[in-house]
């Protein structure tokens, strides 16, 4: 269906579960950390929690189908190398249980829309998952409410057609505003710049103090020690990118999602897109740090800022279409009864992501997710 389009991103994930973790190393999730800044063009994440026969981690990266990137096999060493400096826990104290190994194609085109009647595509065959997650089993169960009305109303009125089933796969804008943030955390081939060693040494500084209580001496003078075999590495082209940038972005989105609450902290976590949070965490950021955020739009080039400004604007008008519509076709039975309109209806009430419901007497300070750069 996609005539073997190149994807226009990829997410490059390598991972397992281990036994022999400490159980005091075992008690707490990161949904997003970094222990060091970009290198050979990736910025490497991590995420861990607790699992029934361990602690499952995983290590990845926003990417792209470049032949310049690492193999899989290469990703899994780079994983075990520096799986002892983020755990805190030597390599050797630790079993591995299952690996996992995959790359997650992503398409700006999205979700796919049907090119056949009797025939549509749910989770990753739709392409329905944001840009940011690991695949589309998460977008699936939030979306099954819509899909599970849609295809049952479809088969019981009869529309199967692929223009009929087009409706159950409708354009989201709150999915497509997501590229801008993955393409922000992505570093091109040839994009990185080389850090100098007085950038270095204020890098190692800062991430000891961040994870200070957790690393040894010895794991911090290999960190360091990699860090500058890494960055002083020649790169042809000469990049601009500071090392540091996509960490810098990330305290500075942090920084200003903490500030404004859990409202709108966590929908974020859930790569679920909303209008006003949205809007009121961009300008935030340009608040916070003008410099990081004009340098993520020189990385991100003017086409993708205007066209996450175009969905931007739909994210707007489907938010403002489903708060004056929804009353009308609760009111007119004629509406009501309209296969298209509670399509239509649905559309823009998940592609403004207005589907997630926000938890009750939620306090922000004791239950606000973190994430560590």
């Amino acid at each position: 269906m996609r005539a073997g389009q190149q994807p226009d991103g990829m997410l490059l994930v390598v991972g397992g579960c281990w036994s022999g973790m400490p159980p005091e190393a075992n008690r707490t999730t990161d949904l997003l950390a970094t222990v060091t800044d970009a290198a050979d063009d990736m910025q490497l994440f991590w995420e861990a929690f607790p699992a029934a026969d361990g602690r499952t981690i995983y290590m990845f990266s926003y990417s792209d189908a470049d032949i310049s990137r690492p193999s899989f096999a290469e990703l899994l060493d780079t994983y075990c190398r520096l799986l002892p400096i983020y755990q805190g826990v030597p390599l050797e104290q630790l079993q591995p249980r299952r690996i996992l190994m995959g790359g997650f194609p992503c398409y700006a085109r999205a979700p796919l829309r049907p090119s056949w009647d009797r025939v549509l595509q749910i989770g990753d065959a739709g392409a329905g998952q944001s840009p940011l997650s690991f695949g589309g089993f998460g977008s699936t169960v939030r979306h099954l409410p819509r899909l599970a009305v849609g295809v049952s109303e479809a088969l019981q009125e009869d529309r199967l057609s692929r223009v009929d089933l087009a409706l159950l796969t409708p354009y989201q804008p709150s999915l497509s505003a997501a590229w801008l943030l993955q393409r922000a955390m992505a570093v091109r081939p040839g994009e990185l710049a080389v850090a100098s060693p007085g950038q270095q040494q204020q890098q190692q500084q800062r991430h000891q103090q961040q994870g200070g209580d957790q690393q040894t001496a010895q794991q911090q003078a290999d960190l360091q020690q990699q860090q500058q075999q890494q960055h002083l590495q020649p790169r042809l082209g000469g990049g601009w990118l500071p090392p540091d940038q996509i960490n810098r972005l990330l305290r500075c989105n942090f920084t200003v999602l903490r500030a404004l609450g859990a409202w709108v902290l966590r929908p974020f976590l859930t790569d679920t897109f909303q209008a006003l949070p949205l809007a009121l965490t961009m300008m935030g950021m340009s608040l916070v740090d003008p410099m990081c955020v004009l340098r993520s739009m020189r990385q991100v080039g003017p086409g993708l800022v205007l066209s996450w400004v175009r969905h931007f604007f739909a994210l707007t008008l489907f938010t403002l279409a489903h708060a004056v519509v929804q009353p009308l076709v609760h009111a007119v039975p004629l509406l009501r009864r309209s296969w298209r309109m509670r399509r239509w209806l649905d559309a823009w009430r998940w592609g403004a992501g207005l589907d997630y419901n926000h938890p009750a007497a939620c306090s922000a300070a004791a239950t606000t997710p973190t994430a560590t750069t």
